[in-house]
């Protein structure tokens, strides 16, 4: 088991109760890693000057839908999101730390296949065919539509802290990017300290650092 994926199984784990008892006492609260459309979590640990945050949401919260991507209209749209999840630098902001982004992935495996994707080439080689386009389309969104299932997008985020000890806050926007998302579920753990708390458009900000 890699580092950063143990980290997130011990960070579960430990958060697990706070999380729960946090939940409790929020209104209309859900239950831990339930599918349940406007709710997101976000996994936080810091290590020494390691930062991993992890991101897990329903896809109708980042795209509006939840059926695999199979038109060119809906493949346009998780590849937009897809894009934006990748500018970590308009999603997240930092108080203290000096932190720099290392690595970043974006996982929508679950709704659109890498071999799905189609290239500018590809598509303008096939603009001889766009009267069947509708056809297809039409054939396409009824097949989604017998095959609906609940699918994750998964966006990790890896960056290197200078000053890791001075860390003190982490602004997250992503409610001001992705409207489908109302609540945010948070578990962070450091080498001191360990919490949990429930995002949403008023409250954005998680405090690493607890008196």
């Amino acid at each position: 088991m890699s580092r950063t994926l143990f980290n997130r199984h011990l960070l579960c784990i430990a958060l697990l109760g706070a999380l729960v008892q946090t939940s409790c006492l929020a209104k209309g609260a859900v239950s831990l890693n339930a599918h349940v459309h406007g709710v997101s979590e976000l996994t936080i640990a810091l290590e020494k000057q390691q930062l991993e945050i992890e991101l897990r949401s329903p896809a109708i919260n980042l795209f509006g839908f939840e059926h695999s991507a199979i038109t060119t209209s809906d493949k346009t749209v998780v590849n937009k999101a897809k894009l934006l999840l990748a500018k970590q630098h308009e999603l997240f902001s930092f108080s203290g730390g000096d932190c720099v982004l290392v690595n970043q992935f974006t996982d929508v495996s679950s709704v659109i296949h890498s071999q799905q994707i189609k290239t500018l080439q590809d598509i303008n080689s096939h603009n001889h065919n766009d009267k069947h386009g509708n056809h297809d389309d039409h054939q396409n969104k009824h097949t989604m539509n017998d095959n609906v299932k609940h699918h994750e997008v998964v966006a990790k985020y890896n960056f290197r802290c200078k000053t890791p000890l001075t860390l003190s806050t982490v602004k997250v926007k992503l409610f001001e990017f992705f409207s489908g998302i109302e609540q945010i579920k948070v578990m962070w753990l450091t080498e001191f300290q360990q919490g949990a708390s429930v995002l949403n458009t008023n409250n954005r900000s998680i405090r690493l650092k607890v008196k």
